[in-house]
C-alpha cells in the first residue's frame, strides 16, 4: 500500500500533497510552524538493511530535502527550539556476506518475534538529528530497545521508554521510563518495575 503526508488548508480548504514516494508517514509540525518532517522508507522484506529518511518540508519556500537515516525511523518529535529531531531508530547487526546474512538462527530467547518485523531487532535506539546539518547522535545504548522519545519543555532533556533490567529479552511490554540529561549526559530512571 501506498502512503502519503498532506495539508489542508483550513481556510481555502485546498489539500496540497506533501510528500513523494510511496511512504510517508509520522508528519510533525516545527514548533514555530514553519517546517513540517515527516518520515519515508525504502522496504526491505528481510528487515536485514532499512533504510529511512527524514524529510524537512519548508512551508514558506516549498522546498524539501531528506536527511537519510541507517534503519527503520519512527516518532519523530521536534525539539522545543525547532534544531534538532528525536526519533526511534531500529538496525541489526550487518552481516559481511549473503551467507553470513542467511545462516541459521538459533533463538535463546522468549521474545523474539514480533508482528510486522519478523524476529526482533538486536538494536532500537533513541537518537537525535540536528535538522541542518544532518548529523545524527545516538542518545541510548545498544544494550536494550528504547522508544518514544520526547523533550524536556527546555530542550536539555529527552525521555523515553526502556527495559534495562536484567532478562529483558525475556520480557515483554515491561519498560521504565527514563531521562538523559543531554548536557551531562546523566541518565535517571523515574518509574520502577
Amino acid at each position: 500500500f501506498t502512503t502519503s503526508v498532506d495539508v489542508i488548508s483550513l481556510d481555502a480548504g485546498e489539500t496540497s500533497r506533501i510528500s513523494a514516494g510511496p511512504t510517508a508517514d509520522s508528519p510533525r509540525w516545527s514548533p514555530d510552524g514553519a517546517r513540517l518532517a515527516y518520515l519515508s522508507h525504502k522496504p526491505d522484506l528481510s528487515h536485514q538493511h532499512d533504510i529511512s529518511a527524514l524529510w524537512v518540508y519548508d512551508r514558506r519556500s516549498k522546498s524539501r530535502r531528506s536527511i537519510a537515516i541507517d534503519g527503520y525511523a519512527s516518532h519523530p518529535e521536534w525539539s522545543p527550539e525547532g534544531h534538532t529531531i528525536a526519533l526511534t531508530r531500529r538496525t541489526v547487526p550487518s552481516a559481511a556476506t549473503a551467507i553470513e546474512r542467511n545462516k541459521p538462527q538459533v533463538i535463546d530467547t522468549l521474545y523474539y518475534r514480533a508482528d510486522g518485523i519478523g524476529y526482533r531487532p538486536e538494536r532500537q535506539q533513541i537518537v537525535i538529528v540536528d535538522v541542518e546539518t544532518g548529523t545524527l547522535t545516538e542518545v541510548t545504548g545498544a544494550d536494550y530497545l528504547a522508544d518514544g522519545a520526547t523533550w524536556s519543555p527546555d530542550g536539555r532533556a529527552v525521555g523515553y521508554a526502556a527495559d534495562r533490567r536484567d532478562g529483558w529479552r525475556n520480557r515483554r511490554d515491561q519498560a521504565d521510563l527514563w531521562v538523559r540529561d543531554l548536557t551531562t549526559g546523566e541518565e535517571r530512571v523515574l518509574t520502577s518495575g
